[in-house]
């Protein structure tokens, strides 16, 4: 079960423990890993890390709205009320900056990454936010990013992950450290079926694992870490290459639609106008 925040009008979606540990698995945190959150909320993305190895004393977290973050339980992380933007966060030293912004902001959010992206000397950027971000709305701070860090996945996520605060669509945007080259295939994954079935109930979004969904998510982390060869999503995977004008940094815009009908295809439709026709004709 995943408990996310009414507040509307501080514009708080909160991350789901089930993404906000696939996002730590997929940027390898562990006990020497030194992770920023800029755009904290209640905390659930350092709650993640620390889950995964990360010491608190190596975790920072920021927040611009006072109210949100006296939710946090955070005791030994060096937490900060503050403006994301501009808070002058040790990011020389960090490997792991984790972001899920508020969509409302610059970029949908994408600009809370573009500091950190600059002063990194390591590591990875690992971002949650609107779907529509890698068709062009965000390209600004994408091709920022992209100076210093590589995109290496786009994965585009669950419809209802927000359900009891949102329906907005989203993906999560992976990075690692070097400047991206135009030649490095990206891996696109459609993971809109993770497994997971969410429903509202009052506040509260009701998680349930209705088909192997830790199966799925494993996957996933081994398709993008490892390389492996998929199982669940050995049809929704491409890996590409990008343009460096950041308008097409999704799945959708690399899927290539199968026009040419096959002798099975002609077949079936053939036979279905004839079953149409024999029953006009008998009507």
């Amino acid at each position: 079960m995943s408990k996310y925040s009414n507040d509307k009008n501080n514009d708080c979606v909160f991350t789901p423990k089930e993404v906000a540990d696939l996002m730590c698995k997929l940027c390898n945190v562990n006990e020497n890993s030194v992770v920023i959150d800029n755009t904290a909320g209640i905390g659930n993305l350092i709650k993640a890390a620390i889950k995964n190895g990360a010491k608190t004393e190596n975790c920072y977290a920021v927040e611009y709205n006072a109210d949100v973050f006296k939710e946090q339980d955070l005791q030994g992380v060096n937490t900060y009320i503050g403006d994301g933007y501009t808070y002058n966060l040790p990011y020389a030293k960090a490997n792991v900056l984790l972001s899920n912004p508020p969509y409302s902001e610059k970029d949908n959010g994408i600009a809370f990454a573009v500091k950190a992206s600059k002063e990194m000397k390591d590591g990875y950027i690992c971002i949650l936010t609107k779907e529509s971000s890698g068709t062009g709305q965000a390209k600004d701070s994408f091709k920022e990013i992209l100076k210093n860090f590589t995109l290496i996945a786009s994965i585009k996520m669950p419809e209802k992950l927000f359900c009891a605060k949102s329906t907005v669509n989203t993906n999560i945007y992976l990075f690692k450290y070097g400047k991206h080259n135009k030649d490095k295939e990206v891996i696109f994954i459609d993971f809109s079926n993770d497994g997971y079935n969410r429903r509202k109930q009052k506040e509260t979004c009701i998680l349930t694992n209705k088909d192997k969904a830790e199966e799925r998510y494993a996957e996933i982390i081994d398709i993008i870490k490892d390389n492996k060869e998929p199982n669940y999503y050995k049809d929704n995977i491409i890996r590409d290459k990008i343009n460096m004008d950041c308008i097409s940094l999704n799945y959708s815009g690399h899927r290539v639609l199968d026009t040419i009908p096959t002798e099975e295809k002609n077949k079936k439709t053939v036979s279905q106008y004839l079953s149409w026709k024999f029953s006009a004709m008998m009507s």
